[in-house]
């Protein structure tokens, strides 16, 4: 669907649409865990010969703890759904933090332009850079390695 979407606004000379996809192959290889690297990296060659973008939002151990789960406390998310991940908060809390580390290193891995991003900064300042990352703006883009 990307690949005939990037084909078909080529005439353009000014961006004529942008897509998100969240829940990236990057992800599936963390969840459930069972996609290793090796079976995702053409995919992520084929992205990135579409021109696709990746940002990685990166935020500290406290704000996984203070927005992941202590707003979600009493909720099924934590009480039924995170159970998988751990039998207590503090469990689940080490689980999302430990899987933080493996989504940043297989980020490392892409072949795609990537741009980390300090998710423990005003929303509106990440918003900015990503934006500015995404339309082509020369700043902060790392060099694929």
């Amino acid at each position: 669907m990307l690949e005939w979407l990037h084909g078909s606004v080529q005439e353009h000379s000014a961006p004529w649409c942008f897509v998100i996809l969240d829940t990236l192959h990057i992800t599936q290889c963390a969840r459930p865990g069972t996609v290793q690297w090796n079976a995702v990296q053409f995919f992520d060659q084929r992205l990135a010969s579409l021109d696709c973008k990746l940002l990685f939002l990166k935020t500290s151990s406290a704000s996984i703890w203070e927005r992941g789960l202590v707003p979600r406390k009493n909720e099924q998310f934590l009480v039924q759904y995170a159970r998988k991940f751990g039998n207590t908060p503090e469990e689940i809390h080490q689980y999302f933090v430990s899987e933080q580390e493996l989504l940043g290193e297989l980020f490392a891995r892409s072949t795609m332009p990537k741009l980390p991003l300090d998710g423990d900064r005003p929303s509106g300042e990440v918003l900015e850079e990503a934006y500015e990352f995404w339309t082509d703006s020369p700043r902060k883009a790392l060099a694929v390695s």
